[in-house]
């Protein structure tokens, strides 16, 4: 997951009342900032410096709660408008000159289509909800993997949430106190108590909303709070105490960023260790001594001063050329572009950040602020919709309808983009088979099977569909099958879940599934309880490696685990195992989208597109326990090409999934092979 983003609590000195300006805490920022910008150039030394997020949220929170106490203990309430006031002007243009600016960027280089979800995360990040679509679309097992330029804009939002909610919390908590401090100091306690527990809970059972969700990150904000709420008896420690808090602090950033790695179970307990350490070397007090001693300089100082509008910067000038090259930046690719984040920063900082913030029409008439977000959220809205207009997506006339010997064959390949395609490459993902608008595959914490039937209901010869998504492709054919020769045909799928009898960890959840061996061991009881005529099994085996949570070697794991599971079915039933379908570095209609009329630049050679010695040993495992084996590459590919069109028809919905319409016309094929397996 990308992360990492900061706001004007961050990036300025406490606004009036004024509270002592920590000179440390801005080269505390320039740290995180290079900890986020070095981490998504791909420096390796620090693998754990996403942490950098983190840092922020706790310097956030106490900085903010430090001026809405100082306010309060001058004035004895909280202006709201004078607030937001503040946090519009900081915040909102230096956002939204990025946000149009990729929106530009976007038009100008990516494929087209890609712009419709360009815009779509765009205006998520102009409303402050880029953290919750994150996370929705992060859920979706359905959606492409393509990064969103936007990505970044999840911390941001997280803090505007914070802030929106925050200041009235705080007033309502000291408005009938008598101890105000201690009210407050009660009330986030609470809040940061339940918050945690919850980001621990949540990591382990859906780690994208765990790490975008403000619920679950509350407590990170809230701990700088209690910091800053308890900062009469922190500062009375001694200075010695002061010292080595603070170098103890920084030492554990450097330990985190050691030992750390995007593949834990973050933020959870995890979280921790940056939220203490940024805890840490604030209660150092600056003084120049502490870690306040390296932070506390020029250079460090000045980029914590430009640190928000780099970060705005940073990732959009990361991930378009990656996108856009269909590849991951080199060291020096990434660092170069890391430098140019900053110049760019420097400026966004001295033509939009400052001026705007002490423009004096601003600061003297409050209401303006109000008309100035209108505007610049009305200016992005626009911008997105005019970005979301995709052109035509065909470079040629009307292509014939295939047959399933044109799929392998590349006979009926077509130089240009057919104007027929179907689907048409705009709704290539929803091209999707009907079991999963009926709900019939279970999802990632279910335990058994949805065992929706289709074809002949009331048939006593039953055909079961068994596997993950990647045997739900198939469904089109074997429904097609089924109605055809009057079986039931029972769709048994989970989504992420590998048929094989190997540990693997959850894709979108980021932890050990014991639902998949849980549903797999269900499954098979079932499937033997029904005695079906036949058992269809197919799995994607290549794209467990990077799950594989086994102590041995993946393939020997893998491969041994397909066979017990095809042994047990071939016990009892008749099993044809449907071998791997090629994977794509890129959506095949993303790439034909950038090149309409030049569709061989996205062909894809066979070796690549396949996994050849995990198939071959699939295949060979199929046969020993007396299966059948269909060599999926042969009905989609010929001997060394992958083609991502046949006639008319669009072959895959994603990277790494065929369309319902190619399985459809794969039914023959596949009808063949599965009676030619049938006893």
């Amino acid at each position: 997951m990308a992360k990492h983003a900061v706001t004007d609590a961050v990036l300025y000195p406490a606004a009036k009342p004024k509270v002592p300006f920590r000179r440390d805490i801005e080269g505390l920022r320039a740290l995180a900032l290079l900890l986020v910008v070095t981490y998504h150039a791909g420096v390796g030394l620090l693998p754990g410096s996403y942490i950098g997020v983190d840092i922020f949220f706790v310097i956030s929170g106490f900085l903010i709660t430090g001026l809405l106490m100082a306010e309060v203990t001058k004035t004895g309430s909280i202006s709201l408008r004078t607030f937001y006031a503040r946090r519009v002007r900081r915040l909102l243009p230096a956002a939204t000159v990025v946000i149009v600016a990729t929106f530009i960027a976007s038009k100008l280089l990516l494929p087209p289509l890609l712009l419709t979800q360009v815009a779509k995360d765009g205006l998520a990040s102009a409303f402050n909800v880029t953290n919750m679509w994150l996370a929705w679309i992060g859920t979706d097992y359905l959606s492409d993997t393509t990064p969103s330029v936007f990505q970044h804009y999840w911390s941001l939002a997280i803090e505007e949430q914070f802030y929106l909610v925050w200041p009235v919390i705080f007033l309502l908590s000291v408005k009938w106190a008598r101890n105000r401090r201690a009210s407050v100091a009660i009330v986030l306690g609470i809040l940061v108590a339940a918050s945690f527990l919850l980001c621990v809970w949540l990591t382990g059972v859906s780690r994208a909303w765990a790490f975008f969700a403000l619920p679950t990150r509350a407590w990170e904000l809230g701990v700088g709070g209690l910091l800053a709420l308890a900062w009469p008896w922190v500062s009375r420690i001694s200075t010695r105490s002061k010292i080595a808090v603070s170098w103890a602090g920084f030492a554990l950033f450097i330990i985190g960023g050691l030992t750390m790695n995007s593949s834990m179970a973050f933020p959870g307990w995890l979280a921790l260790v940056p939220v203490i350490a940024t805890a840490a070397v604030i209660i150092g007090d600056g003084e120049g001594r502490g870690a306040a001693f390296l932070l506390d300089r020029g250079p460090m100082r000045w980029l914590g001063r430009i640190s928000y509008s780099t970060y705005l910067w940073h990732w959009p000038l990361m991930i378009i050329p990656a996108i856009m090259w269909n590849r991951p930046l080199t060291l020096p690719e990434g660092l170069a572009l890391g430098v140019l984040s900053v110049v760019l920063g420097w400026l966004g900082y001295t033509l939009v950040e400052e001026p705007m913030r002490a423009l004096p029409v601003l600061v003297k008439r409050r209401s303006l602020n109000a008309v100035l977000a209108l505007v610049l959220t009305v200016t992005t809205v626009v911008a997105g919709l005019g970005l979301s207009r995709v052109p035509q997506l065909y470079g040629g006339g009307d292509a014939a309808v295939p047959t399933a010997a044109d799929v392998a064959s590349g006979s009926l390949f077509p130089s240009s983009v057919p104007r027929n395609v179907t689907p048409s490459l705009e709704a290539s993902l929803d091209d999707i088979p009907a079991v999963y608008g009926d709900g019939c595959e279970a999802q990632y914490l279910d335990v058994t099977s949805k065992e929706c039937v289709y074809g002949d209901a009331d048939s006593d010869s039953v055909l079961v569909m068994f596997g993950d998504s990647r045997a739900s492709q198939w469904f089109p054919a074997l429904e097609a099958y089924a109605v055809a020769r009057g079986m039931r045909l029972v769709a048994m799928t989970k989504s992420g879940c590998t048929p094989a009898d190997v540990p693997i960890d959850a894709y979108q959840l980021d932890r050990p599934f014991p639902e998949c061996d849980a549903f797999r061991r269900n499954a098979l009881a079932e499937i033997e309880d029904m005695k079906p005529a036949m058992v269809v099994v197919s799995g994607y085996a290549a794209g467990y490696r990077d799950l594989y949570a086994g102590s041995g070697e993946f393939e020997v794991d893998y491969v041994s685990g397909f066979a017990r599971v095809l042994s047990e079915l071939a016990g009892f039933t008749e099993v044809v195992a449907i071998g791997d379908t090629p994977t794509w570095t890129r959506a095949p209609a993303v790439c034909l989208s950038a090149n309409l009329d030049d569709t061989a630049s996205c062909t894809l050679d066979r070796r690549d597109a396949m996994d050849p010695e995990l198939d071959s040993a699939m295949e060979s495992v199929t046969n020993e326990s007396g299966s059948t084996f269909l060599d999926a590459a042969d009905l989609l590919c010929s001997v060394d090409s992958c083609f991502p069109l046949a006639g008319n028809e669009l072959l895959y919905r994603d990277d790494r999934h065929i369309s319902a319409t190619a399985a459809l016309t794969l039914a023959p094929a596949v009808g063949a092979a599965l009676d030619s397996a049938g006893p």
